[in-house]
């Protein structure tokens, strides 16, 4: 119910920034609306045309799940349109081996209006290119570079790679960061003192308002995926006494504060901002989440499986 609440808000957000009254009440938010949607579909059509047989299937298993479940956007149904227009058909059901759970969400979207208003418009678009075409015919200024990369909607821990030289701790910090990108989380804030200590994750959802403060684990130490199975990295003993929520404000205070090392400026800048946003969500009624990230690295530099994501 949750992830069909958040399509619905996601869905009339689309629909009110590329409607008619919002031309009206704000011609340049409008405007950009449409920027954005021309420079989702180029971006989305350039992808295609260079994407292998195994890269297609993993993009539409992607395309499918967030378009179902979650992502009710412009770059959703200009995603749908770019699979039409390839070269490679491809069914995209079939391709993420997640029918039942598809069709199942496809009867709960058409109860919502502006989620089946969105398909009515993407069924009515033959092709990307048709899409380009029509936002020529509007005069729709092109927006360069892409808004996003969709690169950055797909998550694939396969790729990272432990460089010589590389701090473990940094390295895994680049991939939590890319992992909540994923998710959708766009805005982050470096809240750390002169040691390196301090909130390794605090990112905030610019479309939703949504926050998470996470703490990210990582070890290359393979006693702790004895058997094959992994075990949990430990926390620190105030991580693990105060827990999450309480853990991460009093760090995110003591920085705004320039208490204990936070003596740069920019971190307690950083520190003030996060509690602002932190306040805004809760005020709003977003969520506020804390998490710890375990990340496994094998002694090649590689990753062993998905990081784990954990309540703290």
């Amino acid at each position: 119910m949750k992830s069909l609440g958040n399509l619905a808000g996601k869905a009339g957000t689309w629909m009110y920034r590329n409607s008619a009254v919002n031309l009206l009440a704000n011609p340049q938010d409008f405007l950009a609306a449409q920027q954005e949607n021309r420079a989702m579909l180029e971006t989305l059509a350039d992808k295609a045309a260079n994407m292998s047989a195994e890269e297609w299937g993993d993009f539409a298993g992607q395309v499918l799940f967030e378009v179902g479940t979650e992502v009710a956007t412009a770059g959703g149904a200009a995603a749908l349109t770019a699979v039409k227009v390839a070269d490679k058909v491809v069914d995209v059901a079939k391709v993420a081996n997640r029918v039942d759970d598809a069709l199942d969400a496809a009867k709960a979207l058409d109860k919502l209006d502006d989620a089946a208003d969105i398909a009515k418009a993407a069924d009515k678009l033959d092709d990307a290119a048709d899409a380009a075409k029509a936002l020529d015919k509007a005069k729709v200024p092109k927006l360069e570079p892409p808004v996003k990369n969709i690169d950055e909607f797909l998550f694939d821990y396969k790729k990272y790679r432990l460089r010589e030289g590389e701090k473990l701790g940094d390295f895994g910090e680049t991939i939590a960061k890319d992992y909540y990108r994923s998710l959708g989380y766009d805005e982050f804030y470096a809240v750390q003192n002169k040691s390196g200590n301090g909130v390794d994750i605090v990112a905030r959802n610019s479309q939703t308002g949504d926050m998470v403060k996470a703490e990210v684990k990582t070890t290359q130490q393979d006693k702790l995926w004895n058997g094959g199975k992994t075990k949990e990295i430990p926390l620190s003993k105030d991580q693990r006494q105060m827990g999450g929520e309480h853990y991460t404000n009093d760090r995110l205070n003591r920085a705004a504060n320039g208490d204990d090392g936070y003596t740069d400026g920019r971190s307690s800048e950083q520190a003030e901002m996060a509690l602002e946003a932190q306040r805004e969500a809760i005020n709003n009624g977003a969520e506020v989440k804390t998490e710890k990230i375990d990340i496994y690295v094998e002694q090649n530099g590689t990753l062993r499986g998905e990081p784990q994501v954990r309540k703290w």
